[in-house]
């Protein structure tokens, strides 16, 4: 029985692979001949039977690679060697046309053949594998002129994706959808669907489908702007053996409305229903807000809000109002004066939050520069009755700033099981142990990202928790600003701000961590031709997370030849935490050098250092890349030569890895 298993599985391939073949020279023969009347010209092919379509000649391309590697892998007591080969031919025919006429269906088509040859040796096996894929593309867009369009989508994709600082990665996608716009003058309407599926294929292998439904419409009139849109998506992630799901609706309603010379309403009402990793969100809200200029240094704005909805299967209620106005004196000195204030009710009790803040904001040109001061301070009464141990906090969003690896959550006592961590968007959950790792510090929590995560550079993300309460209280809080920032020149811009924040007990039973706390930041920007460098220092003093964070940034380009380019760049981030004790660094080093050979080619090298160092982590990854491009005739070549190395000092772990690749690329012309 296992013979005949093998051997049916065998024919099936073999079936397969016949199939493919036989689609991609049926494509060739229609794109290239065919019987009935036909005309062609230098450019295009014209068939009249069994019905008439245009084609434009098609576009033919070959692309040819192969690449070597070789991983080495220490561990205490062990070392291990892995040899890989890799060689690829794909083939593109590109071609459009239209059926019947243009104004009918005019379309876009792409065939991509691939076929995949590898092999991996490593001490006790050796293992060869060949595969084949077809990769296309097919647009089509129905009845273009009419008041109504139809277009159709569909393709499948494998790319290889390599960057410098993380490891090589395949990529299959494979998308298909359709669109109907009704062009009406008054309100245009389009419905769309889509279906997308990604596999990844790098150190872990991911899975990413999405289902997108969503209609769309838009209306306007001389001073009015509406939008409606109705969204569903259902979106599911797999990672290595992990996986979630998420799903969303949502609707919205938007108007604008200007009146007068500089006055505006805007108004929305929206409804969303969350499913994202078992746990349920949904709400209800409306919102407006009003603009008035009343002459042209005095303006006002009016906001109100309300809210209804249910998270984890607990109803909440809130709704706010708020109130400014601003002033302009001389061209140099700006006043507000803010007022606002909330009422949010769940299960758990209500929660009170009332205030004002008034600033001022001076700016004035000096004979070498421009100086400009912001002064503020507010008030805030919070009557927090709520009597639940356990309290939630929903969507904040932080963002990893440039190399930075870690972000600090607002509450302290936070239960780290209840860690929820998406995108920005809410549909993308993050993994622990994947993506990120958490690691406590006295009563702060960290999040640190992985390097080989999903979570890229400059990432916004959402994170949702529940954390230890405060016991039901009134507190009266005071916050006091200050920034003043100096240019000189272009050249040079420094700046200084301080921030403090007090928090006086009218009633109640004093909080463990209060939110008194001061702050403050000192920094400067110097731009000297072509260097650039950056300095900032901030010391923030308080009862739920002391900590000083020095960054320290330089970046220079150079151009010596027109054809000749540098880039120097390192970027250092280290943060103390004072009650601990305990010192986060990042350190990040990279240059580029790009050399264009006129018609011949370019070269371009990058080399780079990556260190994160912490209590829980201590990773180093250094790596050299080498990238020569050249034409010769009608080929054009590329090879790529590779040097990574990755050490982490915790679990005593080095890998280091070397590639060479090559390839080259033809296109004949129709």
């Amino acid at each position: 029985m296992a013979g005949l298993s093998l051997a049916t599985n065998r024919c099936l391939r073999v079936a397969n692979g016949r199939r493919r073949l036989a689609t991609l020279w049926l494509a060739i023969v229609l794109l290239t001949g065919g019987s009935g009347e036909v005309s062609a010209s230098d450019s295009v092919l014209y068939y009249d039977w069994p019905f008439p379509f245009l084609i434009m000649r098609p576009s033919l391309s070959l692309f040819i690679s192969g690449e070597i590697e070789q991983d080495i892998r220490k561990t205490p007591g062990s070392r291990q060697k892995v040899d890989a080969n890799k060689r690829v031919l794909k083939l593109k025919l590109d071609t459009r046309g239209y059926v019947y006429h243009p104004n009918l269906m005019v379309f876009g088509l792409k065939l991509q053949p691939e076929f995949r040859w590898q092999r991996r040796d490593q001490p006790g096996m050796s293992a060869g594998s060949s595969s084949d894929f077809l990769g296309y593309s097919i647009n089509t867009s129905w009845l273009r002129e009419k008041p109504y369009t139809l277009s159709l989508h569909s393709s499948n994709s494998r790319s290889d994706f390599s960057s410098t600082l993380s490891p090589d990665q395949v990529v299959e996608s494979r998308n298909s959808g359709a669109i109907i716009m009704l062009k009406s003058t008054a309100q245009p309407t389009s419905l769309s669907y889509n279906n997308s599926t990604t596999n990844s294929f790098g150190v872990y292998t991911t899975r990413d489908r999405t289902e997108r439904w969503r209609l769309g419409s838009k209306g306007k009139t001389e001073n009015s702007r509406t939008r409606f849109n109705i969204d569903m998506v259902e979106y599911d992630r797999t990672v290595a053996a992990t996986s979630s799901v998420s799903e969303k609706f949502s609707a919205a309603l938007h108007n604008s409305f200007n009146f007068g010379e500089r006055n505006s309403l805007a108004s929305s009402a929206s409804f969303q229903d969350f499913a994202v990793a078992g746990l349920d969100r949904r709400s209800t809200s409306l919102s407006s807000r009003l603009k008035l200029q009343h002459r042209k240094n005095l303006g006002s704005n009016y906001s109100a809000s309300v809210r209804s909805g249910q998270f984890g299967g607990r109803p909440e209620r809130s709704a706010s109002l708020g109130a400014g106005v601003h002033h302009l004196l001389y061209e140099n000195l700006t006043s507000s004066l803010s007022l606002n204030g909330a009422k949010s009710e769940a299960d758990s009790g209500v929660l009170n939050n009332y205030g004002g803040l008034l600033s001022f904001a001076y700016s004035r040109r000096i004979p070498w520069g421009s100086l400009g001061l912001t002064l503020g301070s507010g008030q805030r009464i919070r009557d927090d009755q709520r009597t639940a141990l356990i309290q939630n906090a929903e969507d904040q969003v932080h963002v990893f700033a440039g190399i930075s690896t870690s972000i600090t959550l607002e509450d302290a006592n936070v239960d780290i099981d209840s860690i929820l961590m998406t995108d920005d968007v809410g549909l993308v959950v993050y993994i622990l142990g994947v993506d990120y790792e958490v690691e406590v510090l006295g009563s702060s929590t960290i999040i640190t990202r992985n390097s080989f995560g999903g979570i890229g550079d400059d990432q916004a993300v959402s994170v949702s928790y529940s954390f230890e309460a405060n016991p039901p209280a009134k507190t009266n809080t005071s916050h006091n600003r200050f920034r003043a920032t100096l240019r000189i020149g272009t050249k040079l811009q420094l700046y200084y701000s301080q921030n403090r924040v007090d928090e006086r007990f009218i009633e109640g039973t004093p909080h463990e961590f209060p939110l008194d706390s001061e702050s403050k930041q000192a920094g400067a920007r110097l731009t000297l031709g072509w260097s650039t460098t950056e300095f900032d220092v901030t010391e923030t003093i308080s009862s739920r997370n002391s900590q000083r964070r020095m960054t320290a940034r330089q970046t220079m380009n150079f151009q010596p030849k027109p054809a000749v380019q540098l880039n120097v760049s390192g970027q250092f981030v280290r943060a103390e935490f004072v009650d601990t004790g305990e010192v986060l660094d990042n350190i990040g080093l990279a240059s580029t050098l790009g050399w264009n050979f006129r018609r011949r080619g370019s070269l371009n090298a990058t080399v780079h250092l990556r260190r994160n160092r912490g209590l829980h982590q201590d990773q180093t990854e250094s790596g050299l890349t080498l990238n020569y491009k050249w034409r010769f005739g009608a080929w054009l070549s590329q090879l790529r030569l590779r040097l990574r190395d990755t050490s982490n000092a915790i679990v005593d772990d080095d890998v280091s890895r070397w590639s060479l690749y090559f390839e080259t690329t033809r296109r004949f012309s129709g």
